[in-house]
């Protein structure tokens, strides 16, 4: 059985005042969870297959802007899954910024 100790509000506002990055953190890696889970995967995977399988490909023209309408379902869904993409990369370096370093790690000389 495991002990649990009850913390004041004063405790934890003090961690947090202590440790901003903490609830940051915590945030940014459920993101990370929900954009390399399963679900979002299974919809990457049927827009894949969506736009392997759309016969409305009509590309914009070079110098032109996009407008609604004017392009073909295959070039929308397909910016979609590369939005996932980026948005996991970027999710992946906001964690990696707000993971503390081990005392031991940045205390270590430089090899």
């Amino acid at each position: 059985m495991s002990k649990s100790t009850e913390l004041t509000t004063e405790q934890v506002l003090a961690f947090m005042a202590a440790n901003p990055n903490a609830l940051r953190l915590a945030s940014a890696q459920s993101a990370a969870e929900l954009l390399n889970g399963e679900a979002v995967q299974a919809v990457v995977d049927q827009l894949t297959a969506a736009v392997a399988a759309s016969h409305d490909s009509v590309p914009a023209l070079p110098g032109q802007p996009r407008t609604l309408g004017q392009e073909g379902v295959s070039q929308s869904l397909t910016r979609i899954p590369g939005a996932i993409t980026l948005g996991r990369g970027a999710v992946a370096a906001r964690v990696a910024a707000l993971t503390p370093v081990p005392a031991e790690v940045a205390a270590s000389p430089e090899t």
